[in-house]
């Protein structure tokens, strides 16, 4: 399979040099004219290595560089900066945002390629490092308890990582859910209180009233009698 080699830069020289001299070596390139467009073709394209120009407009070669190695699924893939003759250019800010290398234009063909070479060599090594070591953890009986997934599944590691992850929150959640009748136990309990808390602003407002009313509508006897029946109901009420 052709390694895929995807380059970002403004330049249409610098397009026609990379092909010149990628293209006869055995590699697949696709070309972009910007960072925003290079970065929104990552998911289709899927390359094994990013050039990207330092300099260049929507997206930096540096900003490119961050979102890839920033995002889980892209963060393995190797990205050389292409740094311009006349423009400065910031190894600081390169290391920074995780450039694996970078490389002078114009460049010379062997050193662009050994460079490439070099990188997709020691991204491959990493790779089947970190399978390894996957598959040594898996126990005999070919599950992996803490993600749920069988043996024999493909699933990419960066896929496994975020399976493992999710599981503690997955508990949490469920822990956290209520059935439906501690939802209505609390609700109930709820509206209880705040009736409760209603009736006695109520009736503390309308006792003046109730008191005015009674002196005027019904005799003493009455008037105790009512009176009683209020205190029962209040501290009922309370």
């Amino acid at each position: 399979m052709q390694p895929k080699v995807l380059l970002a830069d403004d330049s249409k020289t610098i397009q026609k040099v990379a092909e010149l001299i990628l293209v006869p070596e055995g590699f697949e390139l696709m070309v972009f004219d910007d960072g925003k467009q290079a970065f929104q073709a990552l998911g289709s394209y899927s390359p094994d290595i990013v050039l990207a120009d330092a300099e260049m407009p929507e997206l930096s070669g540096y900003q490119l560089c961050e979102k890839i190695k920033n995002n889980p699924v892209t963060a393995r893939i190797p990205v050389v900066l292409l740094a311009g003759a006349f423009e400065p250019f910031d190894e600081n800010y390169a290391k920074s945002v995780g450039a694996d290398d970078f490389i002078g234009k114009p460049f010379e063909s062997q050193d662009l390629i050994n460079k490439i070479k070099a990188l997709l060599a020691a991204y491959k090594a990493r790779v089947e490092a970190l399978s390894a070591e996957w598959l040594e953890q898996k126990p005999s009986e070919g599950v992996y308890p803490e993600a749920g997934l069988k043996v024999s599944e493909e699933v990419p590691l960066y896929d496994l990582g975020e399976k493992v992850e999710d599981q503690p929150v997955k508990e949490i959640k469920e822990s956290l859910q209520l059935s439906k009748k501690e939802i209505s136990d609390v609700l109930k309990e709820a509206m209880g209180d705040i009736i409760r808390d209603f009736l006695r602003t109520e009736l503390g407002s309308l006792q003046n009233e109730i008191n005015i009313a009674i002196k005027k509508i019904v005799p003493e006897v009455a008037e105790a009698i009512i009176r009683k029946e209020i205190e029962k109901i209040t501290s009922e009420i309370k």
